[in-house]
């Protein structure tokens, strides 16, 4: 028994019912299918221009109402269904038997490897690619660049089964693309990849740029560094908005943001608390980006020093600052008790070192009768000045400090 039947009697098949009823597909399991892939309107020519890879991911993502997906029996009769639609379109429009080229849509096609294992030698020698640099950093083997063709085949499977094109920031580059289909197809190997070199090609890209500053040093010199580049304003406006975000009421949304920022609380908390108690819980907790700005600019110091708020540390500041209380009122007493000691005693040597004449400052001896600023009469020359006050203008008993 034939599987079509003959070529020739293909013209009997007039509806997508005919069809059907030939393989057996019941209205349930076509409805199924139809769910997800839309309804043909019983028209052979809109089932027959249906692409493989439409018809492959329809079939692998139809369910039935108590979601229990399609049995490989019931796959396998859609996939006959299709390909007696060709069929019989291919006979309508006059084609021959051996001008028609049958598709199976459950084989494999290795068209592609096979071109692209054995290529044309040449004596040009052809550019490779390197799987260790695309999508695993412990595989050595090399590529080929992909062809046009190829690249256009991915993308209208992804658009087949995704029903749009990737976004321009996640659409990773054909050589990564390249790199995964041989490792899954070629050689049938898991799709793993390293996550450290394949990633977005525009991610990739904006780690390529560049961007250039100067960090003072200290000592009038500069340091300079390349960073990666700013991610595009576009992307960052792009962002989809929190699910919580109200802008009347914002603050409870970002105290949300805030507390899920991981990688902000591992910088500033987890991992200096972890270092602080690796290192014996003694010290001041480092965070690491305090510490590398310490180490690139010489001299800089925390502008405001850590707080310790725990009982002990409060109880030495408060003995701390009576120690201190205490020394400014030790210090004002013997200030005040050296100003009362020297209220009222007599100066013994003037601004020059020269002791002053007592003779003539209390008034009697030889000098006792001279008048300011007379020559001393006495064998040792002595200043004739005011003992309290050194004023040459007059004598101590005239002093307005006495």
């Amino acid at each position: 028994m034939s599987l079509f039947g003959r070529w020739s009697e293909l013209a009997q098949f007039q509806t997508v019912r005919a069809v059907r009823t030939h393989f057996g597909v019941g209205d349930d399991h076509w409805a199924c299918f139809t769910r997800t892939v839309g309804d043909f309107q019983d028209d052979l020519r809109v089932l027959a221009a249906f692409p493989r890879t439409g018809l492959l991911a329809g079939v692998s993502q139809s369910q039935f109402p108590d979601g229990t997906g399609l049995t490989p029996v019931q796959a396998t009769q859609i996939g006959l269904v299709w390909r007696l639609a060709r069929r019989v379109i291919a006979h309508g429009s006059g084609m021959d038997e051996t001008e028609f080229q049958d598709i199976d849509p459950w084989q494999e096609t290795n068209a592609s490897t096979t071109a692209r294992q054995s290529p044309p030698s040449s004596g040009v020698k052809e550019k490779v690619l390197k799987m260790s640099t695309l999508i695993d950093q412990s595989d050595e083997s090399e590529l080929l660049p992909p062809g046009s063709s190829e690249i256009n085949a991915w993308l209208q499977n992804y658009h087949a089964v995704m029903g749009a094109m990737p976004e321009e920031a996640e659409e990773p580059s054909p050589n990564q693309l390249a790199a995964l289909s041989k490792r899954v197809f070629r050689d049938d190997a898991p799709p793993y990849v390293d996550f450290a070199v394949f990633g977005p090609y525009e991610r990739k890209l904006t780690k390529v740029q560049k961007c250039r500053i100067y960090t003072p040093l200290g000592d009038g010199t500069y340091l300079q560094r390349d960073l990666p580049g700013l991610q595009p304003i576009k992307a960052g406006l792009g962002r989809q908005v929190p699910r919580d975000w109200d802008q009347r009421s914002p603050w409870s949304c970002l105290f949300i943001q805030l507390a899920k920022d991981d990688a902000y609380w591992a910088e500033k908390v987890h991992i200096p608390a972890s270092a602080w108690v690796a290192a014996g819980a003694k010290g001041q907790p480092v965070v690491a980006t305090e510490a590398a700005v310490k180490a690139h600019v010489p001299g800089l110091q925390d502008t405001v020093p850590l707080e310790d708020d725990s009982p002990d540390s409060r109880k030495r500041q408060a003995n701390r600052d009576r120690k201190q209380a205490r020394k400014r009122r030790f210090q004002s007493d013997m200030e005040e008790l050296r100003k009362l000691r020297g209220k009222g005693k007599s100066k013994s040597k003037d601004q020059a070192g020269t002791p002053p004449c007592f003779s003539w400052a209390s008034g009697s001896g030889v000098c006792g009768d001279l008048p300011p600023g007379s020559e001393c009469k006495g064998p040792v020359k002595r200043a004739h000045k005011c003992r309290k006050c050194l004023s040459p203008a007059h004598k101590d008993a005239d002093c307005p400090k006495a």
